[in-house]
């Protein structure tokens, strides 16, 4: 955003307004999108005033702004986007005085003010579903209790409490914004290495474009598309005489040709490209099936806001993993076995998917896609440090939390570091312990939390981390720098991993198990109680996540890694999933071997909101801001207590 400012804000008044400063940041960087939203929110919720001033900014007008901007965003990141405003303006005096710390909080060992927050404390309330709109989807209303009326979560505000709609978009957090936020402010740099080199990274949800499989692949590429294209024809010749004939697969019944259309709406395109492969197979509805990008923030309130007032009733809503409880817990989505779709028919799902889209044991939504956890490790760093980079040795190093430690103790006394900062374990350490913390509206904290608070602690005071926080600078720039690994998941690899291809570093890693199984992220399908064509929306969710011929022709296709087990087997078989970044290793056995142990949970609305608390009580413990775990947790209690008057906790 810095190169768009300066290029086109500052040089003409054109483009001094939101749509087209986006919209230029769109063309220049199109796999952006997500994080140009985010920069729209920002603009929305204070930016804009000051971007679009007919004079010079003063200080008044820097703490006007940055005090609307912290009503939704953390200060380092509110910080971090005026610095950059400030610069692309040319106000290096106001830039220096926005340097400042924030006095908030006092060390309990220096007593020395605490600098400014790493993380973001975004805002988050309890939504009811007690009525339905014109669609026929429950519309999300604020609690009334005005004692309650903000309660924290470090990430995002899913839906805010504020009456007025126009004042509630301007204030929503969403549930990854304190990543995707950063990723907004390195856009200027990706831009500006885009126009040296004619190659950006790209992110997460694009990176089925832009990183290829390995050159092995490549040379059995033509003999196994011949046969895998007429495989394909066959089984399309096959749906449709089935279709014709009224029987589907599995003894799904199949939709008239002439039915009413269905409409599907996502956050971004992802979900777009998934849908070619229903229409190829079942070329007959392909005219029935209508997709629609919402283009915002897949956590945002603007996308609640773009399903509730579609102008067509959705049929089909996909859901971050982290909002996927709203969805699945309202009374305007089906249980799937009412429209023909079975936990049969999803066998070969991962077990930790189905438990997550399930209901009081009945399954509510599908995924076409797995994303199990890893840990990435620098393989030239293995080989200098503990005299291997196999995989199967590697994790000999980080097979247990214990022996994790140790191998860190040997990482730094080679001058490396074994991960970047103490919150880069926190997924991996509390996944299974998480949905174990809530039961009904009862909280109660484990010994899993107190081992993972001092575990982080440890890292950070014993020097075996830069101390950086999850989405920072700092945290990026170790992925080429001194750190030996990361715990990401295929999109990590595939999108988020910053390396590009003649680095010193690229093609020098490779993944291991770790010490736990966990998963990052994901994608589910509901399908909506108004849906006018549910024999359409189950054939389609049995297509995308069900069918294993689809779903293999899908992981040969993409860099992803699909919730198939048949079919990422038969794919492993058959040679695919070698990636460049891994010097020519397939991951996709590791990731496997690690979905099938992860134990997930049923969903629930509070799990990402303790998730995000900890992560904040974590770093305060870690800098001295609190005294011990015992009170860091209580930190999280309090917080719990005041902002959720229904919950119990001990």
């Amino acid at each position: 955003m810095l190169y768009v400012l300066q290029e086109y804000y500052l040089k003409d008044r054109r483009y001094r307004n939101k749509s087209s400063l986006q919209s230029m940041a769109y063309n220049l960087a199109p796999q952006f999108v997500n994080e140009i939203s985010v920069f729209g929110v920002m603009y929305d919720a204070g930016l804009g005033k000051l971007l679009e001033s007919e004079r010079k900014p003063e200080y008044g007008d820097i703490e006007n702004c940055k005090k609307q901007l912290k009503q939704v965003f953390a200060e380092p990141q509110v910080d971090n986007v005026l610095n950059i405003v400030l610069k692309a303006l040319g106000e290096e005096k106001l830039l220096a005085e926005n340097k400042a710390y924030n006095i908030n909080k006092t060390n309990v060992k220096t007593g020395q003010p605490r600098p400014i927050a790493t993380e973001q404390k975004s805002r988050e309330v309890q939504p009811e579903r007690d009525s339905l709109n014109n669609n026929g989807i429950h519309s999300i209303k604020a609690e009334p209790n005005d004692a309650h009326k903000e309660a924290y979560t470090q990430d995002q505000v899913i839906i805010p409490k504020e009456k007025n709609k126009k004042k509630s978009r301007n204030r929503i957090l969403l549930a990854v914004l304190a990543a995707q936020l950063i990723i907004c402010i390195l856009i200027g740099v990706a831009i500006s290495s885009m126009k040296q080199k004619n190659t950006v990274t790209d992110d997460k949800k694009n990176a089925s474009t832009q990183q290829a499989s390995s050159t092995e692949k490549k040379s059995k590429t033509e003999t196994s598309k011949t046969s895998k294209k007429t495989e394909s024809t066959t089984a399309k010749e096959k749906s449709s005489e089935a279709a014709n004939a009224g029987k589907g697969p599995n003894g799904l019944e199949m939709p008239d040709k002439n039915s009413e259309p269905i409409y599907i709406y996502s956050w971004d395109a992802d979900l777009g490209t998934k849908l070619n492969y229903v229409r190829e197979k079942y070329p007959e509805y392909s005219d029935l099936i209508k997709f629609v990008n919402l283009g915002v923030g897949g956590i945002s309130q603007e996308y609640y806001d773009g399903v509730e007032n579609a102008e067509n009733t959705p049929s089909i809503i996909a859901s971050d993993v982290d909002i996927t409880y709203y969805f699945t817990q309202s009374g305007s989505t089906v249980p799937l076995s009412q429209i023909g779709l079975t936990e049969d028919m999803y066998k070969n799902a991962f077990p930790y998917t189905v438990e997550y889209g399930s209901v009081n044991g009945e399954l509510k939504a599908m995924s076409w896609q797995s994303t199990p956890g890893c840990f990435v490790y620098r393989t030239d760093i293995a080989e200098k440090v503990l005299g291997t980079s196999d995989p199967d040795e590697v994790q000999k190093y980080v097979k247990d939390w214990q022996t994790f430690m140790s191998t860190a103790e040997k990482m730094k006394a080679a001058g490396y570091k074994m991960v970047s900062g103490g919150d880069d374990v926190h997924r991996a350490m509390l996944q299974s312990a998480r949905y174990r913390w809530v039961n009904g509206h009862t909280v109660s904290f484990d010994n899993t939390a107190t081992e993972c608070l001092e575990f982080s602690k440890t890292l950070v005071d014993s020097g075996y981390t830069n101390d950086s926080s999850q989405w920072s600078d700092d945290w990026y720039s170790g992925m080429t720098g001194d750190v030996f690994g990361y715990f990401g998941s295929p999109w990590f690899i595939y999108g988020t991993l910053k390396d590009n291809p003649g680095s010193d570093t690229y093609g020098k890693r490779n993944i291991c198990q770790g010490p736990e199984s966990y998963y990052w992220g994901g994608t589910y399908l509901t399908v909506t109680a108004s849906c006018p064509n549910k024999k359409l929306a189950a054939l389609v969710l049995y297509t995308l996540c069900c069918d294993t011929d689809v779903m293999y022709e899908m992981q040969c296709d993409n860099v992803d890694f699909v919730n198939n087990t048949a079919a990422i087997d038969k794919a492993i078989s058959d040679g695919y999933g070698n990636a460049d970044i891994l010097a020519g290793a397939n991951p996709l056995k590791v990731w496997k071997e690690n979905a099938l142990k992860i134990n997930g949970g049923e969903s629930n609305m509070y799990d990402y909101t303790i998730f995000s608390m900890f992560q904040t009580a974590s770093w305060d413990y870690n800098h001295g801001y609190t005294s011990s775990a015992d009170e860091a947790i209580e930190q999280i209690k309090s917080e719990l207590r005041s902002s959720y008057s229904e919950l119990k906790v001990d």
